[in-house]
C-alpha cells in the first residue's frame, strides 16, 4: 500500500506523522511525503550596498561624489524568484527529509516539495500520480469564523480525491 502524507511545513503537519507512523512501520507502507508550497510566500532576497555618491532619477548612480553627506544604500538583487523558488523547494525537502528520519525510520519515504497556486489539487493531483490509496493530512482546529476566512485545504481534498483521506486533528500529540 501506498499513502501520501500532505504537511505544510510547519509543526500542524506533525500530528499527521505521529498518527500514521506505527501503523505505516507495522503494515509495510511505501510514504509519499509531500508538501506545497505556494508562490505567493516565495520571495526574491536582496541585498544592500553602501556607496558614497548621488543616485539619478530613476535609482542609478551618476558617478558624482556628495561631499560631506553620509553614504546612499542601494539594493541589489541576490536572487531572481526562480532561484527562490529552488532554494524554497530544496528547504522544504530538507525539512521533509528530517521529518521522515524522525517518524519513519524503517519505512520507504519519497519526499516532494511543489510550488502550486491550488494546494488542494496540488495534493491531489500527487496522489493520483503516485498511485497512492490513501491521503493523510492534519487538520489545523480552526474555527468556523477561521475556516470562512482562510478555507480549509483538508475539506477541499476530501472533496476532489477519488482516493479515501484520513484527517488527523490538532488535538492529537506524538506518542499517543
Amino acid at each position: 500500500m501506498r499513502v501520501l502524507l500532505a504537511v505544510d511545513g510547519t509543526p500542524n503537519g506533525e500530528p499527521a506523522a505521529a498518527a500514521i507512523a506505527a501503523w505505516a512501520a507495522e503494515t509495510g507502507a511505501d510514504l509519499v511525503l509531500l508538501s506545497v508550497l505556494h508562490p505567493r510566500d516565495i520571495r526574491a532576497s536582496a541585498t544592500g550596498k553602501t556607496m558614497s555618491g548621488s543616485l539619478s532619477r530613476d535609482g542609478r548612480p551618476t558617478g558624482q561624489l556628495l561631499r560631506g553627506l553620509p553614504p546612499v544604500e542601494t539594493m541589489g538583487v541576490a536572487e531572481d524568484r526562480s532561484q527562490a523558488l529552488t532554494r524554497a523547494r530544496a528547504e522544504r525537502e530538507d525539512y521533509l527529509r528530517g521529518l521522515a528520519g524522525q517518524w519513519f525510520g524503517t519505512v520507504q519515504v519519497k519526499v516532494q516539495a511543489v510550488s502550486a497556486e491550488d494546494t488542494a489539487d496540488a495534493i491531489v493531483k500527487a496522489a493520483v500520480d503516485e498511485g497512492v490509496a490513501l491521503i493523510a493530512m492534519a487538520t489545523r482546529g480552526r474555527s468556523a469564523v477561521g475556516q470562512a476566512l482562510f478555507g480549509a485545504v483538508h475539506e477541499d481534498v476530501v472533496r476532489r480525491a477519488p482516493m479515501p483521506v484520513l484527517l488527523v486533528g490538532p488535538q492529537v500529540r506524538p506518542g499517543s
